[in-house]
């Protein structure tokens, strides 16, 4: 019923957030409503993806320096 996209443009209210800021807060909301089908690993691992496919890359050279799509939009920086 949520995703780290959902949670983190519609529920996060937070100037600053790191990997397990994020994962926490959503982990909370998830066990706030007694949600059963909770996993800890694959929602960090969405959390991971986000940050990554929002966030420029810092590293130079070869393909892994290629800027992911979104992050021109600037809505999160490092």
């Amino acid at each position: 019923m949520t995703t780290t996209w959902y949670w983190a443009f519609n529920h996060l209210t937070a100037q600053t957030f790191d990997h397990e800021t994020l994962s926490s807060s959503i982990l909370q909301y998830c066990r706030a409503r007694q949600w059963r089908e909770l996993r800890i690993r694959p929602l960090r691992r969405d959390v991971e993806c986000f940050i990554r496919v929002m966030c420029p890359i810092r590293q130079v050279g070869g393909e892994d320096a290629l800027e992911p799509v979104l992050a021109e939009l600037g809505l999160i920086r490092p």
